[in-house]
């Protein structure tokens, strides 16, 4: 009995702390991220051309990216061919 009287209160103690503050010390970026596959779809032809792909479809659809990532992946495709992923970082 006295085992779950403390457990209990512990819980209770642990729970009462305030939460941390996140923004006291600047080591906490919240971003947001769209994800999507560059009109095209599989290809062979991807490399050199895929980064600049995300970067104008990106600006067509109104993002606000202040990054932009390409990956060249070759999910869902045939051997050889690829598909462009993007990810705009806002």
């Amino acid at each position: 009995m006295k085992f779950t009287a403390v457990i209990l209160a512990l819980a209770t103690a642990v729970a009462a702390l305030p939460a941390a503050d996140v923004n006291a010390d600047g080591n906490v970026s919240i971003q947001a991220t769209k994800k999507w596959q560059a009109s095209g779809g599989c290809k062979s032809d991807w490399a050199g051309r895929c980064n600049a792909q995300c970067i104008g479809e990106a600006k067509q659809k109104g993002y606000k990216c202040k990054d932009i990532d390409s990956d060249i992946t070759g999910s869902n495709c045939i051997i050889g061919w690829s598909t462009c992923e993007c990810t705009c970082f806002s």
